[in-house]
């Protein structure tokens, strides 16, 4: 089974998971919502849609899952 979890990171400072979600298209809108909503600057910050394996085991110090 595979998930989308939507990332927000910001440079030298945070990485965080603010959503999951089990279809892209929920993912997509969740994290255009998320952009308008928080005003995510582009230059320091970024979100990200990651795909994910549920019950796979992923290096702590790599990226998990695969951007899409």
């Amino acid at each position: 089974m595979e998930v989308y979890l939507v990332y927000h990171s910001q440079t030298y400072e945070f990485n965080e998971v603010v959503g999951v979600f089990s279809d892209y298209v929920k993912a997509r809108e969740f994290e255009l919502e998320y952009i308008r909503k928080y005003e995510v600057d582009e230059l320091s910050s970024w979100t990200e849609i990651r795909k994910v394996e549920v019950n796979k085991d992923y290096d702590a110090f790599g990226n998990i899952g695969e951007e899409v």
